[in-house]
């Protein structure tokens, strides 16, 4: 598996990528059709820790094509066990099955779509050689920080892990200290209600 055998999806593709650079335990939630477990398999080919689950025991919660057969008690139960152990991800990633334009673009590319591996790599492996990046906040970022807290209802745990990937996001991007941008995108990589 490679990072261009990826077919859209780039959030999840560099969501991979924040977590090889960071060493950040990663999780993919898509259905059976989706690229979860490949997104899963090279984050493992980068050594890191990551799962792929399904939104639901049937896997089709949310796919447009087919129906979610389980029944309300059973995804709820289902989605107790995947967010029970979510402590345990810094990145969690929700991951669609691209629409059939998309796919015969990517077929029609070669199979291939985004940069390629080598490229990927090689910045992953500066921004693990780069210091430190300084975790002081400045004003925009307390901002974004308090609202996520707020409509996420976000544990300190959670706000320190926050805090650690957008400083992975920060020396993958070169920079020496936070910005708004690194802390928005590491608030993304935390799960929304289903």
């Amino acid at each position: 598996m490679k990072f261009t055998d990826v077919c859209g999806n780039e959030h999840a593709r560099r969501a991979v990528e924040v977590a090889a650079a960071g060493d950040h335990p990663v999780q993919f939630i898509g259905a059976f059709e989706s690229q979860a477990g490949d997104l899963c398999a090279l984050a493992r080919k980068l050594s890191v820790k990551s799962r792929a689950v399904t939104p639901c025991p049937c896997g089709h919660f949310g796919d447009p094509t087919r129906e979610c057969t389980c029944e309300t008690q059973m995804i709820a139960r289902h989605r107790r066990q995947v967010f029970g152990a979510e402590r345990e991800f810094d990145i969690t990633v929700e991951v669609s099955i691209p629409h059939a334009d998309r796919i015969v673009r990517w077929m029609n590319s070669g199979y291939a779509e985004g940069e390629p591996d080598e490229i990927v790599v090689e910045r992953v492996r500066k921004a693990q050689a780069a210091p430190a990046v300084s975790l002081q906040l400045d004003a925009t970022c307390l901002s974004l920080l308090k609202k996520a807290i707020a409509q996420l209802a976000l544990s300190p745990t959670q706000v320190k892990g926050i805090t650690r990937v957008a400083a992975t996001i920060a020396r993958l991007s070169g920079s020496d200290r936070l910005g708004a941008a690194h802390v928005a995108e590491a608030i993304q990589y935390r799960r929304k209600a289903w």
